[in-house]
């Protein structure tokens, strides 16, 4: 795929969406996210160099900073479980979460809820089929707009996952030869809120 402007922001900042880095997702990302109006993104996984050891050099917030300057509008917000991963800039904030505890995400979401809904959401948590499947059907009917995009990345478990959603899902498979990992969960608002 061509190099796109979300590559080079994820190599600017050391994020591990882009495939000179490890995961082929930027030239999707730009693709998918071309010519929507994305007013607040929340990304549930921060990382943190422990969480990012397939990285040398690792930085947290990585591609929150990544979004912040794609969307340079846009109200950014991470969720982790690890305090180290907590931090605050202009236009991005994090929060505590647990993404395993049903509790944890609903009281993120009656924190954030008021605030409006997200345009873009994004699962970069633990990878693990069971916090993504309770991650995604409890966030989006509380937190995704009607025209936003919930995107579950690093989906092992392909065919499992996509049975216990309650949501019409696309799928979009990267290079597994070189990442097995690499594959992207697509759910539109619009699917998601009918």
């Amino acid at each position: 795929m061509t190099k796109t402007r979300l590559c080079e922001l994820a190599e600017k900042y050391g994020s591990d969406k882009v495939e000179s880095i490890f995961h082929s997702y930027t030239p999707f990302y730009d693709q998918l996210l071309s010519g929507r109006d994305v007013k607040r993104v929340l990304e549930v996984g921060i990382g943190t160099p422990n969480a990012m050891n397939h990285m040398a050099k690792y930085e947290v917030g990585a591609s929150l900073k990544m979004w912040k300057e794609y969307f340079p509008n846009a109200e950014i917000w991470g969720l982790d479980n690890d305090p180290s991963a907590m931090f605050t800039e202009p236009h991005i904030q994090t929060m505590m979460c647990d993404q395993s505890d049903r509790e944890s995400l609903l009281s993120v979401a009656e924190i954030l809820e008021p605030s409006g809904r997200f345009d873009l959401i994004i699962d970069d948590g633990s990878h693990q089929l069971d916090h993504q499947a309770l991650t995604a059907n409890t966030l989006i009917p509380r937190l995704l707009a009607y025209s936003g995009v919930y995107v579950i990345e690093d989906v092992m478990f392909r065919s499992e996952l996509y049975s216990v959603l309650r949501f019409p899902t696309d799928v979009h498979i990267g290079n597994l030869s070189r990442t097995w990992d690499d594959c992207l969960f697509i759910i539109e608002g619009k699917w998601a809120q009918k």
